[in-house]
């Protein structure tokens, strides 16, 4: 008998298998739309955190901006989702945040900056805000930091040599040698000129740190623009009254001795009022 049943030819009710085609391009759509969720789900932590360690609180420190990746980077993750901070320090931008913090650390000992000041500092550059420009200001911070060293130790050598130099009680020793004042007046004009020639270039060093970045610039809590002004004249000033209290100590302890032979003298002046005189007594007897 012919087979006359046409319903599953015209409302395909026959079982067809899927092509190979049809299910490579299932199998991609699939895997694309994966990657995409597994993406959204990447750049919204990476937002999160991202957040997290740019958040700026005026007076207050956010830990999380050195915590995670470091000072002056933004945190990133890896392909299977760990975060910056659980990873070793590899790759370029790691190596650069870990040199600038390293950088810093050497600026901060040569300034002999506090605790406070280091803690402002660290605010200041990890705000979003001035994150941005921490490299260029190292770079001032650095140059100014190398001619405010190499400057104080010229002041350190002047220091020395003024405390016998501009000693006034020299003058009023006898000696008709000459030599040793016109080689001290030598010596001096050329630390003075030394002083000069790293003054020029610190300073403007110094104003284009306060103009550009908005920073002062420190040596042990002093501002050194204000420092250089008057640092020769205090120094000065001190070794006048180093050489002051000296002399006055010095009196202090005079004091005692010559009050003691004042006493003593006054006893023996008295016991010759009272003794009678020597012709007196042997005529007595």
């Amino acid at each position: 008998m012919q087979d006359t049943d046409y319903l599953q030819i015209i409302f395909h009710q026959h079982d067809v298998g899927k092509g190979p085609e049809e299910t490579e391009k299932q199998e991609k759509e699939r895997q694309h739309s994966v990657l995409l969720e597994k993406l959204r789900q990447k750049e919204k932590v990476v937002a999160e955190r991202v957040a997290r360690k740019k958040k700026y609180c005026d007076g207050e420190w956010n830990v999380q901006s050195v915590m995670m990746g470091g000072l002056g980077t933004d945190t990133v993750l890896s392909e299977d989702g760990s975060s910056e901070e659980e990873q070793e320090y590899t790759n370029i931008e790691e190596q650069s945040s870990s040199s600038l913090q390293e950088r810093l650390e050497v600026m901060w000992n040569c300034l002999h900056m506090s605790d406070a000041e280091k803690l402002d500092m660290a605010l200041k550059y990890s705000s979003d805000k001035h994150s941005g420009s921490l490299a260029d200001a190292i770079l001032v911070w650095e140059t100014a930091a190398g001619l405010i060293v190499q400057r104080e130790k010229v002041m350190a050598k002047l220091e020395r040599f003024e405390q016998t130099a501009a000693d006034p009680t020299r003058f009023f020793q006898k000696s008709a040698n000459t030599l040793p004042l016109i080689q001290e007046t030598n010596y001096r004009t050329k630390l003075h000129n030394r002083l000069s020639r790293l003054e020029r270039p610190m300073q403007d060093t110094l104003l284009q740190a306060s103009t550009h970045f908005r920073d002062t610039i420190t040596y042990k809590g002093r501002p050194y623009l204000d420092k250089m002004k008057w640092d020769r004249t205090e120094m000065l000033y001190y070794l006048q009254e180093e050489r002051k209290q000296q002399v006055m100590t010095q009196q202090s302890t005079m004091q005692p001795v010559q009050a003691t032979r004042q006493c003593l003298q006054s006893k023996v002046n008295s016991l010759q009022v009272t003794m009678p005189p020597l012709e007196v007594t042997r005529q007595s007897f």
